[in-house]
């Protein structure tokens, strides 16, 4: 049997969809190690959530990925542009990082956080603390929360990967924006791969590809990759790669997802690291996968 084959066999037994798992025991134990792929994605999970940490640890995590905090800035830009008196929904604010800076907006009136986390609810409630705005902590997510033509603008950073039902998410999205409002969204995406009308890669192959060359970009980008960062993305591609909890797919699906739920004048910029920074001449942008994109509801 040739390698490729062999290969192409571990690949299909990884991504099968039956309920059980082909595992192997422990040695000496006689017990198998994962009875199924949920309790394999449980224990990563366990060890890959951040829900616990308080805020400077996650602020200290996120200093690792320099793009993160540029598109919060050209985030507050949109803001700043779209005129006063808005009413503004971020979707999963998480540690309240850009909370903060949107609620303390001169310009902005009313804002929605829809976070399904209680941990991050509350740390986002600390960050609006003290602004003028008018302030609305939602216990729900992009799937379940419909509030039609409630906001000007919507802001998701680093959320839309973690959308379980994505083209759901994108139409409540659409709802719940006035006509001729803006959706504002950054996330990271791997290089375009094949997808069927399900979105489901064609090629299980590729897509592995696609995840490992993404985790690979990102830890060559961190600035000062430490050993916790390093074990951070390694989680995260095998959460990547069994689709639990880390959900990323290519920028192709998103730019096609939005034009079905009806998003028009749709930009998309594929960010780059400054000239200068860690190794930004040798990190290929394409699979670091960081993209600023926004796009508009029918005017009124």
């Amino acid at each position: 049997m040739s390698d490729h084959l062999q290969q192409q066999q571990r690949q299909q037994r990884v991504f099968s969809k039956a309920t059980g798992m082909a595992t192997r025991k422990v040695p000496g134990s006689g017990a198998t190690l994962w009875g199924s792929f949920a309790e394999l994605g449980d224990a990563l999970q366990s060890a890959y959530s951040v829900t616990d940490l308080i805020r400077q640890q996650y602020v200290d995590q996120v200093n690792q990925y320099p793009l993160y905090y540029r598109a919060m800035d050209r985030v507050i830009d949109r803001i700043d542009r779209a005129g006063p008196h808005l009413r503004v929904a971020e979707y999963g604010p998480g540690p309240g990082i850009l909370a903060e800076r949107i609620t303390h907006h001169p310009d902005v009136d009313l804002y929605f956080a829809i976070e399904p986390e209680a941990t991050f609810r509350a740390m986002t409630r600390d960050s609006a603390r003290g602004s003028a705005s008018e302030v609305r902590i939602v216990d729900s997510s992009a799937e379940t929360w419909v509030c039609p033509g409630s906001v000007d603008l919507v802001a998701a950073t680093a959320t839309y990967h973690h959308f379980e039902d994505k083209p759901l998410a994108l139409a409540n999205i659409r709802t719940n924006l006035r006509r001729g409002g803006e959706l504002v969204l950054m996330d990271v995406f791997f290089r375009d791969y094949a997808f069927d009308a399900a979105y489901q890669p064609r090629s299980r192959t590729e897509f592995v590809e696609r995840v490992l060359e993404c985790a690979t970009a990102q830890i060559m980008a961190m600035p000062r990759a430490g050993r916790a960062n390093i074990i951070d993305q390694l989680r995260t591609a095998f959460l990547d790669i069994l689709q639990i909890e880390e959900m990323k797919v290519c920028i192709s699906i998103l730019l096609h997802q939005l034009r079905a739920a009806g998003f028009l004048d749709i930009h998309c910029e594929l960010m780059e690291l400054d000239t200068g920074t860690v190794d930004s001449e040798t990190v290929d942008s394409e699979s670091l996968g960081y993209y600023f994109i926004t796009a508009q509801t029918r005017g009124g």
